[in-house]
C-alpha cells in the first residue's frame, strides 16, 4: 500500500519542472549568514524551533494564516529558529511564505521540504534559508552526500533527519552536525517519543546536536526531551493552533 511519504515525493517529483524553471530566475549568491549551529552551541537550555504549517497530511487544515500572524511571535517568545514548510500540496505551503519570513525575523530559518533536488536548494537559499532539511528516507548515500555538499557549498547549514538507527548510522558515518529525529512516523505520521528514547544516545554519540522533531504538546514533553540530552525541539501544530504563541512558548517551558 502506497504510504503518504511515497504520495509527497510522486507529487515532488511531478513539481520539478516547474522549480527547476523556478530556481533559474533566482539568486544564490552572498548572502548574510545567521548560524542555527551557533544558536545551539551558545544557548544554555534547549532551543525551541517554531514552525510555520498551515496543514498536515495527518491533521488536515491546521491554522490557513499568513506569515505574519505567527512567525514574528516565534522570535519575540525567545525561539532560537523558524521552521518554514514550503512544500504546497498537503502542507500548504510555498517559497513566498519563505521569503515574507525572512522580512519578519533576524533568527535562523530552516527551509523544510521534501529535498530531492538541487534547484529545491537554490529556492531555499534564494528566499532566506539559513538551513534546510535532508530527509535520509528519501535519498540515498550518494544523493545525500550531492545535497550536503551542494548545500553547504552555498553556505547553508543542513538538518539530517533520521527515522531509525540505520538512518541514525548513515548520518554518523557523514559526520553531520545536526541530526533530526523525527517522532512521528512517515508512513503513517503517527507520533511517539520512544523512537527518540532510543535513538538519542546513539545519535550524541558521534558529537551532533540532537533535535527532537514533531508531536510536543506540554511542558512535560519538553521536560522528557531535554532530560534525554536533545539540544533543540522542533513544534508546529501546537504552535500554529494557539491563540498566543508567546504564552504557549512560556508555558512550555515551563515559566
Amino acid at each position: 500500500m502506497e504510504g503518504i511519504l511515497d504520495k509527497i515525493i510522486k507529487e515532488k517529483e511531478k513539481r520539478l519542472p516547474y522549480l527547476k524553471e523556478e530556481a533559474k530566475k533566482v539568486f544564490t549568491g552572498k548572502k548574510e549568514n545567521i548560524s542555527f549551529i551557533n544558536v545551539l552551541k551558545e544557548s544554555d537550555d534547549i532551543v525551541i524551533i517554531g514552525e510555520f504549517k498551515r496543514a498536515s497530511p495527518s491533521k488536515g487544515d491546521i491554522n490557513i494564516c499568513s506569515p505574519e500572524d505567527k512567525i514574528p511571535y516565534y522570535e519575540k517568545a525567545g525561539c532560537g529558529c523558524v521552521s518554514i514548510l514550503t512544500e504546497e500540496k498537503f502542507f500548504k505551503g510555498n517559497f513566498s511564505d519563505l521569503k515574507r519570513g525572512r522580512e519578519l525575523v533576524s533568527i535562523p530559518i530552516l527551509c523544510k521540504d521534501f529535498i530531492i533536488d538541487k534547484c529545491q536548494i537554490d529556492l531555499a537559499k534564494a528566499n532566506g534559508a539559513n538551513i534546510i532539511l535532508l530527509i535520509l528516507k528519501i535519498l540515498d548515500d550518494n544523493k545525500f552526500k550531492e545535497l550536503y555538499d551542494y548545500a553547504t557549498d552555498l553556505g547553508l547549514e543542513v538538518l539530517c533527519e533520521a527515522a531509525d538507527k540505520e538512518e541514525v548510522e548513515r548520518a554518523l558515518n557523514f559526520n553531520v552536525p545536526i541530526i533530526g529525529i523525527n517522532n512521528r512516523n512517515l508512513k503513517n505520521f503517527n507520533v511517539s517519543f520512544e523512537k527518540l528514547e532510543r535513538l538519542v544516545t546513539y545519535a550524541k554519540s558521534g558529537g551532533a546536536f540532537i533535535i527532537s522533531e514533531s508531536g510536543v504538546k506540554t511542558a512535560e514533553d519538553i521536560k522528557k526531551i531535554r532530560e534525554l540530552g536533545c539540544s533543540a525541539v522542533l513544534i508546529g501544530e501546537t504552535f500554529m493552533r494557539s491563540d498566543n504563541v508567546i504564552d504557549t512558548v512560556n508555558n512550555l517551558r515551563g515559566c
